[in-house]
């Protein structure tokens, strides 16, 4: 994931627009460990991850949360 699909993806999960977010979360179980194969995704797919792990209960981004998702983004193959 480059930083441009990484912005869309932010765009997309921060702006309250998505619905179904969580539907394809389930293939980023484990991305922040050192094992992890990279996985074939959309943006949507990432943003849906970046919805569920940055966003806390009180409406603000947990950025150290968004800092691990964009220092493990080689392991996003985004297609479109």
């Amino acid at each position: 994931m480059n930083k441009k699909e990484f912005k869309e993806a932010c765009i997309l999960a921060f702006n309250n627009t998505m619905e179904k977010a969580f539907d394809t979360i389930d293939i980023f179980t484990g991305f922040g460990l050192r094992d992890f194969k990279p996985v074939t995704c959309t943006v949507k797919d990432v943003a849906g991850l970046l919805k569920w792990q940055c966003l806390m209960f009180n409406g603000q981004i947990d950025h150290n949360a968004l800092n691990e998702v964009w220092e493990n983004r080689k392991k996003f193959i985004v297609v479109d």
